[in-house]
């Protein structure tokens, strides 16, 4: 991560609350930067400051950018983070993981990145995952191929 990019982390960083128009202003001012770097680590702190927050369309361009990095990059930065988000922005965690679930690709990633995980992280995301197949069945298909 270049020193601008650790700048602008920064920025996002005290602004992601979203609190006033400002704070909304320079969001979106930082994430059009920072959408152009390939850096995990800048991935890393967008990820993190993703909030629940009802700013409008606002959020979703910090999860545009996030989805915009290569699949690799993206969901093993995801799914390393994933828990931490799910705390910050339970919502966007959700929708952010089904969607990787609903992505052929994505999904068999996923999966070996879980499998490879340790055995709490383990166990957490297949708590969620078996939370989200009360409502949508077809996640338990996911459930079965983590070891």
């Amino acid at each position: 991560m270049t020193k601008d990019e650790e700048k602008q982390c920064r920025t996002l960083a005290s602004v992601c609350e979203l609190r006033s128009e400002s704070d909304i202003d320079r969001y979106i001012e930082v994430i059009e930067q920072l959408r152009r770097s390939s850096s995990h680590d800048v991935l890393r702190h967008m990820l993190r400051c993703l909030r629940d927050t009802d700013a409008g369309e606002v959020q979703y361009e910090l999860v545009e950018a996030s989805e915009s990095y290569p699949i690799g990059v993206y969901v093993n930065t995801f799914l390393e983070e994933g828990l931490e988000v799910q705390r910050a922005a339970p919502e966007w965690f959700e929708l952010m993981f089904q969607s990787i679930l609903n992505t052929d690709g994505c999904r068999d990633l996923a999966i070996k990145v879980i499998n490879r995980m340790d055995m709490r992280r383990k166990e957490a995301y297949r708590r969620i995952i078996r939370q989200i197949a009360k409502e949508a069945p077809q996640y338990e298909l996911v459930l079965e191929q983590l070891s």
